[in-house]
């Protein structure tokens, strides 16, 4: 199964270790599912991560990106010419789009009304019994 990860399923995943981002984050972790990005979704995971807010050890961060940079895809996304409530969650909408993956965020209400490909965290895990 191919996914997209919105970068506050990422950081919930790292902060709440019990929560449905963080069962989603474990999946991609395992390699129980493939997980796609393009290099703007890396860096922003990259500088996300690292924000002093959430007190992550930048080692222990470097260390995850590294692991998500060998186990996930890379891909140059299709463009798309379609206005979005917040633009930064475009290249999301668009790599979920061009890897044919779904799409995991709490902000469905930043993406255009597609329920084929887009999920949030608990959603996703009930559709696809991944239960965890």
């Amino acid at each position: 199964m191919k996914i997209v990860l919105d970068t506050n399923v990422l950081v919930s995943g790292l902060i709440k270790p019990h929560s449905n981002p963080a069962k989603i984050v474990n999946l991609v972790t395992r390699r129980e599912v493939n997980i796609f990005f393009d290099s703007r979704i890396f860096s922003e995971y990259e500088n996300v991560l690292l924000r002093e807010q959430f007190k992550f050890d930048p080692e222990k961060i470097a260390i995850f990106l590294d692991y998500l940079k060998r186990i996930g895809q890379f891909i140059s996304p299709k463009p798309l010419s379609i206005k979005m409530i917040d633009p930064y969650d475009l290249p999301f909408y668009e790599v979920a789009l061009s890897s044919n993956s779904l799409l995991i965020t709490e902000n469905i209400k930043h993406f255009p009304n597609n329920k084929q490909i887009i999920f949030t965290p608990k959603d996703f895990l009930e559709f696809y019994n991944l239960e965890i």
